[in-house]
């Protein structure tokens, strides 16, 4: 059972995908965070179920290690694994975008430890995404790349960066036509922006258990 749930589905958004970021290494948690349980749920299960809310038929990508161990998933998920290690989340943005080709016109991303992700978020930042560009949520000392919108011109970059050297997913959006949107305009649909609540350590895991107590 997934948790919880927040409201009925958004309206599907037609030519888009989603693409959820898997093949970390979790030095921080110490453990695969992505099977760690939310209730009776993996973190990554709570992730694709908050994303088919928003999307109920795109295509839906999970980009895992190449060794990474993944269950069984509900909901219609694909699968695809990096190609060499040690390449960063970039090596599994390539694997995803060589998978959807250039059919959807945009596509969203995110972790696989967003348990709380909201629907409306994927439609609000959907909506945002400039032609042949990106959104990408940002604050006075954060961005948030791992909870945006990137056209598939933008995701196709991916190839090219990681020959250059990149590694980091932020050098998707250094183009001075991406949307850099403040946390001000997400929280007209996420008050709380539990949307970007991640859990990279022992205490954020802790701390996400304690909250779920909340909602």
């Amino acid at each position: 059972m997934s948790f919880p749930a927040q409201q009925p589905a958004v309206r599907q958004a037609s030519n888009t995908a989603a693409v959820i970021v898997c093949g970390g290494q979790s030095k921080r948690m110490g453990r695969d965070k992505s099977q760690l349980l939310l209730g009776s749920c993996t973190l990554l299960q709570h992730t694709v179920d908050r994303i088919r809310n928003a999307l109920p038929d795109a295509p839906l990508i999970v980009a895992a290690a190449a060794s990474q161990t993944i269950p069984p998933l509900q909901n219609n998920v694909t699968v695809v694994r990096d190609e060499s290690v040690g390449r960063g989340p970039l090596e599994g943005i390539r694997a995803a975008q060589n998978l959807l080709g250039a059919s959807p016109r945009r596509v969203f991303l995110c972790g696989c430890d967003t348990p709380l992700l909201h629907p409306a978020i994927i439609s609000l930042l959907i909506d945002a995404c400039p032609p042949d560009s990106a959104v990408l949520p940002v604050d006075e000392n954060r961005e948030y790349p791992l909870c945006s919108v990137v056209s598939t011109a933008v995701l196709q970059q991916a190839s090219s960066l990681i020959e250059n050297g990149c590694r980091r997913l932020r050098d998707l959006f250094t183009a001075p036509t991406v949307r850099r949107m403040a946390l001000a305009e997400l929280r007209v649909v996420d008050r709380s922006l539990h949307s970007l609540l991640n859990v990279n350590t022992p205490e954020d895991y802790r701390l996400l258990l304690r909250l779920r107590e909340t909602l």
